[in-house]
């Protein structure tokens, strides 16, 4: 095949040409897939830090919330512990606590628990009262304080856990007595929480802690995150908490979580790094670069032949002052090992290209370029966020072993997204982005929202009558159709509770006319259940399934709820009882939709309503207007419109006490649509007032004795 090839020849030098323009093609379409696939990776793990930072600080939020909340538990669950601050106080101080003309708003618990004992016997009459002639001593002081705290989860949580009273003197301290009796008040941050405030703050090698005991080798450095939770009796602070958690094991954790390492800093010192000592060096001198404005900025920096990407976090205080600084940080180089790989393996191609000749460039440019071109466009599937494409294995060679190595790290993306839209099954999309967007606000928040509450009508009879697997498949059809026309109206579903659906739009993101949204999800809902019996046969239990719906627009708190191993976010208030309500009220009225007044003020004309009634539901002292969600405007037959019109005429001669004319109203309506429930119901009442004529204190309002 060889023989003839001259370099004058004609196609010689095309060969030769070929040759070269096939070694530089494929060298070109690598570097190009290199380049592109590596400047994705570096825009993943700068994206990864910035992530783990989110988390980091989501994570220390919800920490000290969660033990500010167990703490404020302890002090309003434990009287003893109140009681007994109060008695280690000073007597001028005391008798401040009992004055006439003080109040407090904090201890209403407490103060209950004072009104019914009197001061013998919650202080002990053994004592001779609150100001016995004998002082207990310090040692009693500790005892009676680890009586009342050691049992306690938070005390047993916590590795620093100090109690002073109201003047700064410590009482109590975990684990040792040699800080008893001793005066702290001078402290900045002790002075604001002796004021009533309570405050967060770290301790370290230049705090306090470390001049009370020198670290050594057997007590290594610890850096505790610590707050202070002031006790109030009446309206004075008796004693301050100190309660602090060491943070060692944090970064440890924080990289388990997030594969990122995290390293933990006050001032020039360097407490807890999830990461080789080796890099404590450098990251010291990127601590001491960093400015305390810089916490969104990534600052790349290099350890031996290594290279990170690395993110700041500053710390603030109680006191508005920087109290330390985290540091998130990746090891780009270790995660782009894989281009280095394919860097050496384009170098080994070309050789392979030139050594092999022209016979072995004829050979196999075809399938090298072929191959190449294949993780070239699978490289651009990926950048556009395809992570189901997959490259053959064209050979067993070094292309053989890149094409397994990229369809290796498509599988660990396709797993990590995988993770995300599972989680979206479980928890709203809007919630799920949100969240990873890290824009949403967590914790709890009031928001105007509307809130939509569905049940079938008689599903325990429907169950009764169906086996297992025929109940599951039909209730499985008809949530998952419900929910479609829910999350189409941007609804977001709260909670499935059996055969109940229990909604709201409004929250996490802002929802323009969510009210008329939520209306017009129920009436697609409405209509679609006549398809749905028709998939039943005539007589069977499923063919007489129809659904009862409340909605109601109000103020709620919105965000997590449960505890720290498990929360839900959702929302909670009094319009979602009313909401519920409404629901139910379907059932006296014969209704399938019900609104209050507050959804009926924000709709347009695209829906046709009509007013039902003014009802005080259970457990409400308000009356509230309420009105049927009957149809779309655009699809209302004339009966359904003058049906509309008549009632609510006749809804206004009846509240005006003029029972003869709502009754003929009411009567055209019941014509016009037999056995019209509503207006059945209010020709019975309108019968029954002509006969029996309410009280002249009559408002027109149906109190419900029932939910």
């Amino acid at each position: 095949m060889l023989e003839g090839l001259s370099l004058r020849s004609v196609r010689s030098k095309l060969l030769f040409s070929f040759t070269g323009l096939t070694i530089l093609t494929v060298g070109m379409i690598v570097f190009s897939v290199n380049s592109r696939l590596q400047q994705a990776s570096e825009d993943k793990i700068e994206e990864e830090v910035i992530i783990t930072a989110n988390v980091l600080k989501e994570f220390r939020e919800t920490q000290l919330k969660n033990s500010s909340d167990a703490a404020a538990s302890l002090i309003r669950y434990s009287p003893q512990l109140r009681a007994s601050l109060a008695e280690y106080n000073t007597k001028s101080s005391i008798d401040s606590l009992f004055d006439e003309n003080s109040t407090s708003n904090e201890d209403d618990l407490f103060e209950e628990e004072v009104s019914s004992t009197d001061e013998g016997d919650l202080f002990g009459e053994a004592d001779e009262g609150l100001f016995g002639e004998e002082a207990p001593t310090a040692e009693e002081k500790y005892q009676v304080l680890e009586d009342i705290v050691r049992e306690i989860e938070l005390f047993q949580q916590s590795q620093l856990f100090i109690i002073t009273n109201g003047q700064g003197m410590v009482l109590y301290q975990k684990g040792g007595k040699h800080l008893l009796e001793k005066d702290i008040s001078q402290w900045p941050v002790m002075q604001a929480a002796l004021g009533g405030n309570e405050l967060f703050t770290w301790w370290g090698r230049e705090s306090p802690m470390y001049r009370w005991q020198e670290a050594d080798e057997k007590n290594p450095e610890i850096l505790y995150e610590v707050f202070f939770k002031p006790v109030i009796f009446g309206s004075t602070v008796v004693g301050v908490l100190i309660i602090g958690f060491d943070t060692t094991n944090q970064p440890a954790l924080i990289k388990n979580i997030t594969l990122s390492d995290v390293a933990f800093f006050q001032g020039k010192n360097l407490y807890s790094n999830s990461a080789d000592e080796k890099l404590t060096p450098s990251l010291m001198k990127l601590a001491s670069e960093i400015e305390p404005n810089e916490d969104q900025i990534v600052h790349p920096f290099r350890s031996g032949k290594e290279d990170f990407l690395a993110l700041a976090h500053h710390v603030i205080g109680g006191l508005g002052n920087e109290v330390g600084m985290i540091v998130i940080f990746r090891s780009k180089t270790r995660e782009l090992s894989f281009f280095q790989d394919l860097s050496n393996l384009l170098n080994l191609i070309g050789i392979a290209a030139l050594i092999g000749g022209i016979t072995a460039a004829l050979v196999f440019s075809r399938g090298m370029i072929r191959a190449v071109r294949e993780l070239a466009k699978g490289a651009e599937e990926v950048s556009q966020g395809n992570l189901e494409v997959s490259i053959p294995v064209l050979s067993q060679d070094e292309l053989g072993d890149l094409a397994e190595t990229f369809n290796k790290m498509t599988k660990g993306l396709k797993e990590k997204d995988h993770i995300t839209q599972t989680f979206k099954k479980y928890v709203s999309s809007s919630v799920v982005e949100e969240v990873l967007k890290t824009d949403v606000k967590l914790g709890g928040e009031r928001k105007e929202v509307t809130i939509y509450f569905s049940d079938l009508a008689d599903f325990t009879q429907i169950s009764e009558k169906l086996t297992p697997e025929d109940l599951i498949s039909f209730l499985n059809l008809y949530l998952s159709r419900m929910t479609q026309f829910l999350e189409e109206q941007s609804g977001i579903v709260d909670k499935y509770i059996g055969d109940a659906i229990m909604a709201f739009w409004g929250a996490p993101l802002p929802v323009p006319n969510h009210s008329q949204k939520a209306c017009t999800a129920a009436m697609k809902q409405l209509n679609w259940h006549s398809n749905f019996r028709r998939l039943w046969e005539p007589n069977s239990p499923q063919s007489s399934a129809s659904s009862r719906i409340g909605i109601h627009t109000g103020e709620v708190i919105v965000g997590n709820v449960g505890s720290d191993r498990r929360l839900d976010y959702t929302i909670i208030g009094d319009s979602v009882n009313i909401a519920s309500r409404l629901e139910s009220l379907n059932k006296f009225y014969g209704t399938h939709v019900l609104i209050s007044e507050a959804v009926h003020r924000n709709l347009d004309d695209d829906l046709l309503t009509r007013e039902i009634d003014l009802v005080r539901v259970k457990g409400k002292a308000q009356a509230l207007r309420i009105y049927e969600l009957m149809t779309f405007s655009s699809k209302a037959t004339p009966q359904q419109q003058s049906v509309a019109d008549w009632f609510n005429e006749a809804r206004t001669l009846y509240l005006q006490r003029q029972f003869g004319e709502a009754l003929s109203l009411f009567e055209q309506c019941e014509a016009e649509i037999p056995n019209d429930p509503p207006s059945v119901l209010f020709t019975q009442r309108c019968h029954n007032f002509l006969v029996n004529p309410p009280p002249e204190d009559w408002d027109g309002v149906q109190t419900m004795r029932e939910k």
